[in-house]
């Protein structure tokens, strides 16, 4: 028999589904399976994972190192609203599959609308009762080894069998009918109305809720990210609405760490107008501002107004007085500023090995000076995607989006290519594109042709 410390390694590659028998093999692969299997753990307005991460965490709380927290929210509707979006959804999944008849078609419906209407209820019994951030404080105050929280959208952090949906529906619910139906949660709730808790306002959204666990406790977290599974998230910013103590004591807990990614939805024409908006965002830049161990930033800024159409920057309200100088990774998505504020942060992060920039709309200066600065003062640099780019190019490309269809961003950082946001390099790429040359991707594989 191999050693335990090898016998965990090999468990360190599989799937839990996998652990799961692995720990049933012996007691010395219990021993080495048990610290994989149970590094995680879900939390959501479901009881029945609220329950099932309490056990975890008395159980195993030495050995979780993530915590998941589902920011899914269910809204209100009405049967005939429910049936016309999960037939819409049902039908689609089935499609193809003759067995199904309308008699199954409705039962599963039935089913499928006890399951929604139990968790929305579950749901509001949480939401007034704080089950939810009371358990956040519990698992961070209990479980040391927790380093990384991810919110995400997914609603389930399990397949539901028959015998946990007596802990999650009525005792006298029936199981779904259907033999196909392998009862997910996620299948069984329209997405219509599985909505994201970001866009709520007060105690309720989670990013508050996170927030305010952070700060209410000691814990040693590093990394604090958003992870979509169906799309992309944003928070709105009254999330980091709070006082100036829980402010602090938050700062104190983003002092340590060392990744963050996050989506923020801000209304632009009232940045720098309307009081509290201006409040929140400010509350932004302290705690990323205290972030000064970063090592992975990942900013992305969802906007009501138009792209392109910015009068302010957004990169120096909420980054012009952060410094991160053991950043290597820096992703900047839908913001604007100057080429000076731009500069700025960059020559703070010395030290940067990737970097991407999406949607940016430079309000002052040149995108051929912030390249040509990038590429003799970030020696380190290993990655960079420049794309949808605004402002910032000589007439008469000033009002163009640039797109790098040809890599020429990569040719110029990192070989020997011209700089690419040059009057003459642009003339270029227009004439390719109207040739029809083949495009490639940002990795610089062959990608299409344009059209």
């Amino acid at each position: 028999m191999l050693p335990l410390e090898l016998l965990s390694l090999v468990c360190g590659f599989l799937p839990k589904p996998i652990l799961k028998q692995v720990r049933q093999v012996s007691k010395i692969w219990e021993r080495a399976a048990v610290p994989w299997l149970f590094d995680e753990i879900f939390i959501s307005q479901n009881m029945a994972d609220l329950r099932i991460a309490k056990l975890v965490i008395f159980h195993f709380k030495q050995y979780i190192r993530t915590l998941v927290f589902s920011t899914v929210y269910y809204t209100k509707t009405y049967r005939e609203n429910f049936d016309e979006e999960f037939h819409q959804e049902i039908d689609w999944e089935f499609v193809g599959k003759s067995d199904i008849d309308s008699d199954s078609n409705n039962s599963h419906s039935d089913h499928a609308f006890a399951i929604y209407c139990i968790a929305r209820k579950n749901q509001q019994a949480n939401l007034i009762d704080g089950s939810a951030s009371a358990y956040l404080s519990f698992a961070l105050t209990s479980s040391a080894n927790i380093r990384k929280i991810v919110l995400t959208d997914t609603s389930s952090s399990r397949v539901m069998s028959r015998q946990s949906l007596q802990v999650y529906e009525p005792r006298s619910s029936k199981a779904c009918p259907i033999k196909q139906c392998d009862l997910n949660d996620t299948d069984h709730i329209p997405h219509a109305v599985r909505q994201f808790g970001f866009s709520q306002k007060g105690f309720t959204n989670p990013w508050r809720l996170v927030l305010l666990a952070l700060s209410a406790t000691s814990a040693n977290v590093k990394e604090l990210t958003m992870e979509p599974r169906d799309m992309e998230l944003s928070t709105n910013t009254a999330a980091f609405s709070m006082s100036p103590e829980k402010l602090s004591q938050a700062q104190l807990c983003f002092n340590t760490l060392t990744k963050i990614r996050f989506s923020l939805n801000v209304d632009t024409e009232r940045f720098s107008t309307k009081v509290e908006t201006r409040h929140v965002h400010r509350n932004v830049a302290k705690l990323l501002r205290s972030a000064i161990n970063l090592e992975s930033l990942s900013l992305n800024l969802t906007i009501e107004s138009e792209v392109g159409m910015s009068e302010y920057s957004t990169l120096q309200s909420i980054l012009g007085r952060c410094r991160f100088p053991k950043l290597r990774s820096l992703t900047l998505v839908l913001l604007a500023s100057s080429e000076a504020e731009l500069l700025r942060l960059l020559k703070h992060s010395r030290n940067l090995e990737q970097l991407t920039i999406l949607g940016h709309d430079l309000t002052e200066g040149l995108w051929l000076r912030v390249a040509a600065w990038i590429r003799a003062s970030l020696p380190l640099l290993k990655h960079a995607e420049f794309n949808s780019l605004f402002g910032g190019f000589e007439e008469p490309w000033a009002d163009t989006e640039y797109a790098d269809h040809y890599g020429h961003v990569g040719d110029f950082l990192f070989g020997q290519g011209e700089n690419p946001f040059t009057t003459k390099a642009l003339d270029k790429c227009d004439a390719d594109i109207k040739a029809k040359r083949q495009m490639v991707n940002p990795a610089g594989d062959v990608d299409f042709v344009a059209a």
